[in-house]
């Protein structure tokens, strides 16, 4: 199945499966920091919360603190200038604490509520703390104007238990809320190691058949392709070249096997011309040196009619002899023809023959002159074909 997958579809199936699983995780990662950022928010939310009101709570009390040192001066009916001075920048000292714990409870009132935070407990720490503050300026007041009496029907210790009642309560639940938010963290964190883990195992196991689908699909054949090669560049076109499936390396293999053949088919037509070649240049060089003999074999006819025409030139030479002492003898007849008819009559006869003789000679010389006319243009021929023949000839 796998020789059958092209290799650009497995490509894309493994970038979507990669990209879908780097989407997956950046999603989770995140989802894990949008929450992780939320619960962030909703700790320091829930922790300013907690610092504004503590503060705001202890510095009230500090206050009240600050007050009862007053009390105390003032039960010991410290009139003296100094200890009213005293008293004086206690006074002054506890209604800026006063109003600093006024500024973080009115922090704490700014700050957003949280879900889980029932509005009761609120309620009850805002009334709680506005009844402690009263309680604390009435008690300055009643100080600075030396009203003891008054200052000790406030009943301040009922409205500080009160307030810390209330603000205990408040901070039990804020700290289970607290609690809550730092274990969802944990559980949130615990949840992204484990997607992440499985999304590790999961990259693993692709990795994995993506490294054996490339050892099928391309390493595999990419090594006997160049096996192949190898033989084909050493001169070996035997080798079994078999298909590797309908992908790119099948068809390349393909291609590589049509090449082969063609290769096979063009060495063995270069064989079979090289043989008719050399078939030829054999047929060739053997009539050349038959071309050669017959020369050598016309040179010597040449040379043998040049000798017969030598011969032919001397009897020639020889009748036109003969034919001139015959006109002498004919002369000489004729001077002693008027000797006698009879002697006339042969010499007259004679002369016919001589002149019958006379005209075969010169027969025979034509027919001569021919046959040396055309010796010559037979040397002539033999010559020519002796020079395209060259060295071999």
């Amino acid at each position: 199945m796998l020789k059958n997958l092209k290799i650009t579809h497995g490509i894309a199936a493994v970038l979507v499966v990669f990209v879908t699983l780097l989407t997956l995780t950046g999603f989770l990662f995140y989802n894990g920091v949008s929450k992780a950022d939320k619960n962030f928010v909703a700790a320091e939310q829930l922790t300013l919360q907690q610092q504004h009101l503590s503060d705001a709570v202890k510095t009230l009390i500090k206050t009240r603190v600050t007050i009862n040192r007053v009390a105390i001066r003032f039960l010991k009916n410290q009139q003296d200038p100094k200890s009213l001075a005293a008293m004086a920048a206690l006074l002054e000292q506890a209604g800026k604490s006063a109003a600093a714990a006024d500024a973080d409870f009115k922090a704490w009132q700014a700050l957003p509520r949280k879900e889980g935070q029932g509005e009761a407990q609120a309620t009850q720490v805002q009334t709680a703390y506005q009844q402690m503050r009263d309680t604390m300026l009435a008690s300055i007041t009643f100080l600075k104007q030396g009203n003891y009496a008054g200052y000790g029907n406030l009943e301040a210790q009922a409205a500080q238990d009160q307030l810390d009642s209330a603000y205990e309560a408040w901070r039990a639940v804020n700290i289970q809320l607290m609690k809550a938010s730092s274990e969802h963290n944990q559980r949130s964190l615990t949840d992204a190691l484990w997607a992440l883990l499985t999304i590790g195992l999961i990259t693993g196991v692709i990795g994995v058949a993506v490294w054996i689908g490339l050892q099928k699909l391309l390493i595999g054949p990419l090594g006997r392709l160049t096996g192949h090669m190898r033989a084909i560049s050493g001169g070996d076109l035997t080798s079994d070249i078999q298909h590797e499936g309908r992908n790119e390396m099948g068809l390349l293999i393909q291609e590589l096997q049509q090449m082969r053949d063609a290769l096979v088919v063009t060495i063995t037509s270069v064989d079979d011309a090289t043989r008719s070649i050399f078939t030829g240049a054999a047929e060739i060089s053997a009539g050349s040196t038959d071309l050669s003999s017959r020369t050598e074999q016309q040179a010597a006819a040449l040379e043998q009619t040049a000798a017969s025409m030598e011969q032919l030139t001397s009897t020639v030479k020889l009748n036109a002899d003969n034919a001139q002492q015959a006109t002498t003898v004919a002369k000489e007849a004729s001077a002693t023809a008027m000797q006698g008819g009879e002697t006339v009559a042969r010499v007259i006869a004679n002369m016919d023959q001589i002149s019958e003789s006379s005209n075969q000679i010169a027969g025979i010389i034509a027919i001569i002159d021919s046959i040396a006319f055309q010796t010559n243009i037979l040397a002539l021929n033999a010559a020519v074909e002796a020079a395209r023949a060259g060295e071999q000839g």
